[in-house]
């Protein structure tokens, strides 16, 4: 079960800033290196802070400036909202036409090269997808939120995470399947969730708070909260709460 993503504070990145020089501090570089490594970051927070402010008169809400990085593309601006604080690493895509839009919530950040599709460039208007405060999207993600996702707030999320909200239709053996069309089943991760790396959410599924799916899993059915799953399908092997997980 692997994560490289944390969910950022209520004052990410500039928190985060803090905490990197204290790294600097303990690592052992000289103070030219330090310096260095400094004034690199601080260049780069820089540039996504310029990028951000001129995407931000374009979004539909923003309580601040977003962290926009290199080669970010928003297509349908007017229905994203963002919350404070929020980051967009390096050529992350977000669709976000659709009848609820794309909203992110505080501290949130989407990690580079994730997809945000809740519609088809050329197929009907789908629902969107919400993302509760401080949760974290590692890179490499997609979310078809065509029948609508919810995620809640502190969630963990993995490289590479793909999560849909529909279906295709295939009981008609004389058609073809893509005739038949798509089935919408709206998706939820409930708040304190970790979904490690590679996994695979499908259509029509709620996992509950709290709990913890394993790297490379494959998620069919809904999962009671503080549980740990893994497989494909993925079951549960045991509670948080019955292990003493939990507080």
């Amino acid at each position: 079960m692997t994560s490289s993503q944390r969910p950022p504070s209520d004052r990410a990145p500039r928190s985060a800033f803090g905490e990197y020089q204290e790294e600097l501090r303990k690592s052992g570089l000289t103070s030219r290196e330090r310096t260095d490594a400094s004034m690199s970051l601080i260049i780069k927070l820089s540039l996504m802070s310029f990028r951000g402010a001129r995407l931000r008169p374009f979004l539909g809400a923003a309580a601040s400036t977003p962290f926009v990085g290199r080669g970010v593309r928003v297509r349908g601006a007017k229905q994203l909202s963002i919350g404070r604080r929020v980051l967009i690493e390096d050529f992350a895509e977000i669709q976000a036409s659709s009848h609820s839009g794309v909203r992110l919530g505080d501290g949130v950040s989407i990690g580079s090269m994730t997809m945000i599709r809740p519609s088809g460039y050329y197929g009907r208007l789908g629902e969107g997808l919400t993302i509760g405060n401080r949760t974290g999207i590692g890179p490499y993600c997609y979310f078809g939120c065509s029948g609508g996702i919810t995620i809640g707030a502190d969630v963990l999320m993995g490289p590479g995470v793909m999560i849909f909200s529909e279906n295709h239709n295939f009981s008609e053996a004389t058609l073809s399947i893509k005739e038949q069309g798509v089935l919408w089943a709206p998706t939820v991760i409930e708040d304190d969730c970790w979904v490690g790396s590679g996994v695979r959410v499908t259509g029509g599924v709620r996992i509950g708070r709290g709990s913890v799916i394993g790297a490379g899993s494959v998620v069919t059915h809904d999962i009671q909260a503080w549980s740990v799953a893994v497989g494909n399908p993925a079951r549960v092997i045991r509670s948080r709460m019955a292990s003493g997980g939990v507080d």
